[in-house]
């Protein structure tokens, strides 16, 4: 038999699909560190007068080695994870970069929530309404399968939307927390 506390939590976690907008900033990551390592070979080419920079080779390992240093710092924003938890109704949406470093992105009970519904169909035009304010998205893409959106008011009173991408286990507590969530079919 399971444990009380084991029925009021779930927890899921979704890695961010490399396409669209984030694939090129993938990319532009990995270009402009290629770029930057051929910046001694070039000031090596340069001749002003008499005078030939060659002796900028040396620097070549010093540019390699700060390279890798960039680039273990810099790709972790590009290497993103999404992590859904919720904990006696209240739902907390962290981002994990680069698999090491761990933010809590937002915060809310179920009972706040104005809505809760698939991303399709009849429940589409509700999400895409142009009054709201801030759009978070923490689905693994845009065409996921069991997208979910939450709609809410932050403490500013604008009104908010929330993708994500449920589960059995997380639409079991929303509907417990909050009578108005819409169920449907998901694969997890």
């Amino acid at each position: 038999m399971q444990n009380e506390l084991s029925l009021n939590t779930a927890e899921y976690r979704v890695r961010k699909k490399v396409q669209g907008k984030y694939r090129w900033q993938r990319i532009g990551v990995r270009a402009g560190l290629i770029a930057f390592l051929f910046i001694p070979f070039l000031l090596s080419m340069i001749k002003i007068g008499d005078i030939k920079f060659t002796f900028m080779l040396w620097t070549i390992p010093l540019f390699v080695f700060v390279d890798g240093f960039i680039l273990r710092h810099l790709f972790r924003y590009v290497d993103i994870e999404y992590e859904y938890t919720v904990v006696s109704g209240e739902l907390r949406v962290d981002i994990i970069y680069g698999n090491a470093r761990r933010k809590e992105w937002l915060v809310k009970k179920f009972t706040d929530m104005t809505a809760i519904a698939p991303y399709k169909d009849q429940y589409k035009a509700a999400a895409e309404d142009p009054s709201i304010k801030n759009v978070y998205d923490a689905t693994s893409s845009t065409d996921a399968p069991d997208c979910y959106y939450c709609l809410f008011n932050d403490e500013n009173d604008e009104k908010c939307v929330l993708f994500f991408e449920a589960t059995k286990k997380i639409l079991k507590q929303a509907k417990l927390f909050n009578a108005i969530t819409v169920l449907s079919e998901v694969t997890c």
